[in-house]
């Protein structure tokens, strides 16, 4: 997701975009029904670490699909312009949002979020040293 969020970026860079806090927010609004700090509010996620960490493999795919259809959108369309290039964004989130319902019953936001990807990479290292002990 990182790689694909620097691809859209260069890309939108070169689309007299301005404000890409408001570009991203469309997307999630497509697709979560709120902004990006509105669903960190809802999840009670710590403001410090990326809301990334948190989600499942669907979730996950979503937000790829959503990134790369908006991208093949601007690019094969030629869209340039703050609005244009927001609305793309806002409704590949909605159609995404719409299929994730359909196939799972249940909204973006409302699929289950796991653990931090920094409390697992810590349970995995202390793992990691017990197995050590253990061998010794």
């Amino acid at each position: 997701l990182t790689d694909a969020n620097k691809w859209l970026n260069s890309l939108v860079t070169n689309s007299e975009l301005n404000d890409y806090s408001a570009f991203y927010d469309a997307g999630y609004v497509g697709l979560y029904g709120m902004k990006s700090k509105q669903l960190q509010g809802l999840r009670k996620l710590p403001k410090n670490i990326g809301q990334l960490d948190f989600m499942g493999r669907t979730e996950l795919t979503a937000n790829l699909f959503r990134i790369t259809l908006t991208e093949l959108e601007i690019w094969s369309k030629k869209v340039k312009g703050q609005s244009a290039i927001e609305k793309i964004h806002y409704e590949v989130g909605k159609g995404i949002r719409k299929l994730i319902k359909e196939h799972t019953g249940k909204f973006p936001e409302q699929l289950p979020l796991y653990k931090g990807l920094g409390k697992l990479k810590k349970q995995v290292k202390a793992g990691y040293q017990k197995m050590i002990k253990i061998e010794k």
